[in-house]
């Protein structure tokens, strides 16, 4: 996995900026169990770039966003990326968009 922080707090994930340490630790860590998991065909730039966007829309829309509860909320055991979802508390349109994608193949490489 190629990461850097560029900054107090600016970094990088696949080239993609994210200017909330938070935000990007979570990044981090899921993309990490993921590589562990199903290997790294599906870390790549626009998987990425879905993943933030996602985070930090959930991250503005709820007033308390619990990265733990989030983190934990993934069901890491499933037997093939297509199964993975991503979800925080109630539906969320953009975990939605996510998922869908995922569930279609878009993020293989």
């Amino acid at each position: 996995m190629k990461s850097e922080i560029i900054s107090k707090f600016k970094g990088t994930i696949y080239g993609i900026e994210i200017d909330k340490e938070s935000i990007y630790y979570t990044v981090e860590f899921l993309l990490e169990n993921i590589e562990n998991r199903f290997g790294e065909k599906y870390l790549f730039q626009k998987f990425v770039e879905d993943l933030v966007e996602a985070i930090y829309r959930a991250y503005y829309k709820y007033d308390s966003f619990n990265f733990y509860e989030f983190e934990n909320g993934i069901n890491f055991d499933v037997k093939e990326f297509k199964k993975l979802e991503f979800q925080y508390l109630e539906d969320d349109y953009y975990f939605e968009f996510l998922n869908k994608n995922i569930k279609k193949g878009k993020y293989i490489k």
